[in-house]
Order: C-alpha cells, then structure tokens, then sequence
C-alpha cells in the first residue's frame, strides 16, 4: 500500500510521517483552524485524538493535496514508481555511488513500461552508467538481462 499526498506518491513509511506531521502542525495553530474535511481542529483535547480522527476520515470528504489518501502500489503503470520523499525516504534506495533515490515501490508494469524499461537499461548500459536506476534497481527486479550489447527483459 502507498499514498498520494499534493501530486506524489509516497512509501507507507513515508506517508506515516507526513500524516503526524500534518496532525501536529494543525494541532500547533488550532486556534480557528480547520481539519481538511472541514471540522474544526479546536474541538479536539489532544494532538493523538486529532490525529486519530484525521486518519478516519472519509476520503471522499478531502483533496489529497491536503491530506493524503491511499493508493494501491500494486496497478500496472508505463514506468517504475519511487517514493516522493526522494532522499529523505527512510528506505531510499542507494545506487552506489552515493546518490539515493526514493524506495522503490516494486510496482507492476504494462507492457510499455517493460519496453520503456528494457530501453533505458540497453541505453544506460550502452553509455556506460553502471550505477544509474534502471541498471541497479529496475533491471533486476523486472528480470531485465543486463549485458554490454543489449537488454531483454522476461515479461510472465
């Protein structure tokens, strides 16, 4: 399971974090501030009973641009997905050289995304960027071959 929150997805982790830091920055300025479903934040007793209630309310209720909702990690996409908190993901990803990228989300992919994929992977390998993502982190989960003269990958 991941979340969207303000046009990114993010690992659960992630999300967690964003959510109780949203419940304590709305608990910080109660004083005439609003729930994003709309609910006065000064009826609340405590930072935890706010939290607890914004992690119940109605999805349907809110934008995920002000809190975020639940996304499934497990629908075909055209290309790999990665944690919107990037570095500072707690899972991030280290391609070795230094440079982390948000957790991959181990998502499936459509049958362009295995193109799109492959492709990057025979370009990276091609122009000798042994520590890029497609190379350390895509090709061996799709089971993309990684060679000095080509790229396949093995779509079950």
């Amino acid at each position: 399971m991941a979340g969207i929150y303000n046009a990114d997805i993010y690992c659960d982790d992630c999300i967690e974090k964003i959510k109780d830091d949203i419940a304590q920055e709305l608990w910080d300025k109660r004083e005439g501030g609003a729930c994003p479903d709309g609910t006065p934040t000064i009826d609340f007793e405590s930072c935890k009973a706010l939290n607890d209630y914004l992690r119940e309310m109605d999805e349907t209720t809110y934008d995920s641009g002000e809190y975020p909702k639940y996304a499934s990690d497990d629908e075909e996409s055209d290309s790999p997905q990665h944690c919107g908190s990037h570095e500072d993901c707690e899972y991030a990803d280290d391609l070795g050289d230094g440079h982390k990228i948000g957790c991959f989300l181990e998502n499936p992919l459509t049958s362009e995304g295995y193109d799109y994929v492959a492709e990057l992977v025979r370009e990276d390998v091609w122009a000798g960027y042994d520590n890029s993502v497609a190379v350390v982190v895509w090709a061996p989960f799709y089971d993309i071959e990684v060679g000095n003269d080509d790229a396949d990958f093995d779509e079950d």
